[in-house]
């Protein structure tokens, strides 16, 4: 009977160690380290015919319908890597994951990057506004008004 409990107990530990190993790889991305990826979230089909200025562009066509475009990451959380900025003629647009269901890595910065998701336009309360400031390493004192930002939902997100 005792070996039977000792090779339960192994058993237990040897599935708490593989749980916490991969946890691990939500570290690897937020540091900037990440494992080689060639996707993060959903696995993205196909190219992407369209650029983000486009999208943005042509916002009444393609608000809250999935799109597929590619842009250039400008900033990633810099706490967990749950949202990144993409630059666009309109400014910096602002990308969350999908429930929260992945994380994309700081050494993205500057890369280009193909998105699949859902746009829409949001106006930010001053609280967010604030918080978001902060996330991005500004001031929130500084924030003075509400923002209005594009805000995308992606599903999937491919480094070029």
């Amino acid at each position: 009977m005792k070996s039977i409990c000792n090779i339960f107990c192994i058993l237990i530990a040897i599935s708490f160690s593989s749980a916490f190993a991969s946890g691990s790889d939500h570290a690897e991305k937020v540091s900037g380290t990440p494992k080689s990826k060639s996707f993060y979230g959903k696995a993205i089909q196909g190219k992407s015919s369209h650029t983000l200025n486009h999208i943005v562009s042509n916002f009444e066509k393609f608000k809250s319908t999935p799109c597929t475009f590619k842009a250039v990451v400008t900033k990633v959380c810099q706490k967990k890597g749950c949202w990144m900025g993409l630059k666009s003629s309109q400014g910096n647009i602002r990308v969350v994951f999908d429930n929260y269901g992945f994380f994309v890595p700081v050494s993205l910065i500057g890369k280009k990057v193909i998105v699949q998701g859902k746009i829409s336009k949001k106006i930010l309360t001053l609280a967010q506004s604030k918080h978001f400031a902060k996330d991005e390493g500004l001031d929130p004192k500084t924030i003075k008004s509400p923002r209005t930002e594009y805000h995308v939902v992606a599903t999937g997100v491919r480094p070029l």
